[in-house]
């Protein structure tokens, strides 16, 4: 049985979100206890949320700072000792520098995985972020990219959109492709590329988005793999 008229999806992503005030959120509940349809909506709403979340990496764990205790050797005679420490000293320079340039490396990379989670938490917390979906060649559901409504329904044609996706295989790279006031047969010109799975693109009202993952030195006339496209 369903009460009254259906929830907009304004209030309902913010509900999702934990956004509204607790009058507010006592209402929708009240609605959704008795609304078939709208607690469907509102399980999609977190599925989308739950899913731009996961798509996330995760940052590996740091390597030890200290090696592991050796056993004691058996000091040599002075004359091979003093050949051999030159050689020592330089292995041990070299496996000191390596363990800080991979430290640096792995820290640079956390730091990097955390800066992406802030900013995708940053756009999911705002009240006016809609998640649009993309449909591969199949018209089948391919991903989705954050985009700013707010700025959509002021009629604003300097937009933008966040993507959402584990990082590229090696040896590729994410393609996004846009048609401005697309109109059918209209061409679409390449507007950001990254091997990041976080990235922005600029997006406007009534702009045709595509992405495609194709290698670094591909042709930039036109998307070679399209994974998803979507009209905004």
């Amino acid at each position: 049985m369903n009460a009254g008229p259906h929830l907009n999806p304004g209030p309902l992503e913010r509900y999702a979100l934990g956004l509204l005030a607790p009058s507010d959120a006592q209402r929708i509940e009240d609605h959704l206890s008795s609304c078939t349809a709208c607690r469907r909506a509102l399980v999609e709403q977190q599925d989308a949320l739950i899913a731009a979340v996961e798509a996330l990496p995760s940052p590996g764990p740091l390597p030890a700072l200290r090696l592991s205790e050796q056993p004691l050797v058996r000091p040599a005679p002075p004359p091979a000792q003093r050949a051999i420490w030159p050689l020592v000293a330089s292995l041990a320079l070299l496996v000191a520098a390596f363990g800080l340039g991979w430290g640096q490396q792995q820290s640079s990379a956390r730091q990097r995985l955390e800066a992406q989670q802030q900013l995708v938490s940053g756009w999911l917390a705002r009240a006016d972020v809609r998640a649009l979906t993309l449909t591969d060649l199949k018209r089948r559901p391919s991903g989705r990219v954050l985009i700013d409504v707010g700025e959509h329904q002021s009629g604003t044609k300097n937009g933008q959109g966040l993507f959402v996706l584990p990082d590229a295989p090696a040896g590729l790279e994410y393609r996004a492709w846009v048609a401005r006031d697309w109109h059918l047969g209209d061409p679409m010109t390449l507007v950001s590329r990254s091997r990041s799975g976080i990235f922005k693109v600029a997006l406007g009202v009534n702009d045709y988005l595509c992405l495609s993952l194709d290698r670094p030195d591909a042709p930039t006339t036109g998307p070679q793999h399209i994974l998803g496209k979507a009209f905004y």
